[in-house]
């Protein structure tokens, strides 16, 4: 842009004006010395935006997915998006973070990760044998080890709670099922406890718990004991006799 502006003959600012009849870089000059320099920290130099950081502590700037500091999973951030660089603030307006733009090109649809985001968070937990969730996981589901391999890539420290989530689905719609979906995501590269549960929903809107409740709060009735509320049927409805 630079370089058609000052460096086109007969063009941007070395074209004489057609409202003034001058030419820009002159006029410039001339005028130069009476100008006063704003000052910088008068005018805000940034636009700013609140954003939702999910449950794995990232969220989108420019088509890219950064993490930020951990304590912001689950809140309303506020992004300062500046020429070259963001800022993220919480709540109380203090600034989290600060980091230059990546470029969508090098990274498309790839998360930028900062591992320091999550050095306070606990460890992996270990099931009562002592085995780790994931290894616990892979042996009961082998089919979906790729799966694990990749929510433990992109999730990093949060990999336990996608995991814990992916036990829930397999009880909630059973492992027939629940294996369908998870081999989907893990097909289509969906490292993500919510890319299975939206396939599980989509194609099993009632899950088996669901289905379940019914019986298990009403049993098994006799068709003879409903007929004891025949008469109601007969009855005029109070509601409808005031009127």
């Amino acid at each position: 842009m630079s370089l058609w502006l000052d460096g086109t003959p007969d063009a941007g600012n070395l074209r004489k004006h057609g409202t003034t009849g001058l030419v820009p870089n002159e006029a410039y000059l001339s005028e130069r010395e009476f100008l006063i320099k704003l000052p910088e920290g008068k005018f805000p130099v940034y636009v700013e935006e609140p954003r939702v950081v999910d449950g794995d502590s990232t969220l989108s700037v420019y088509g890219v997915r950064y993490t930020v500091p951990a304590v912001l999973a689950f809140r309303t951030a506020v992004v300062r998006l500046y020429a070259n660089h963001f800022e993220v603030l919480d709540s109380k307006g203090l600034i989290q973070m600060t980091r230059k733009y990546v470029a969508p090109e090098e990274h498309p649809g790839s998360l930028v990760i900062d591992s320091t985001h999550y050095a306070n968070l606990p460890r992996q937990p270990r099931n009562s044998d002592g085995r780790r969730q994931d290894q616990a996981f892979v042996d009961r589901f082998p089919m979906l080890e790729a799966l694990v391999d990749g929510i433990k890539m992109k999730m990093k420290s949060f990999a336990s709670i996608h995991l814990r989530s992916l036990l829930r689905m397999a009880v909630e719609y059973g492992e027939p099922a629940f294996i369908v979906a998870a081999t989907k995501a893990q097909k289509n590269r969906r490292f993500d406890a919510n890319a299975v549960k939206r396939i599980l929903e989509q194609e099993h809107p009632v899950a088996l718990n669901d289905l379940a409740i019914g019986k298990d709060l009403l049993g098994d009735v006799d068709e003879d004991f409903l007929d004891i509320f025949a008469p109601l049927d007969k009855q005029t409805n109070t509601n409808e006799s005031e009127k």
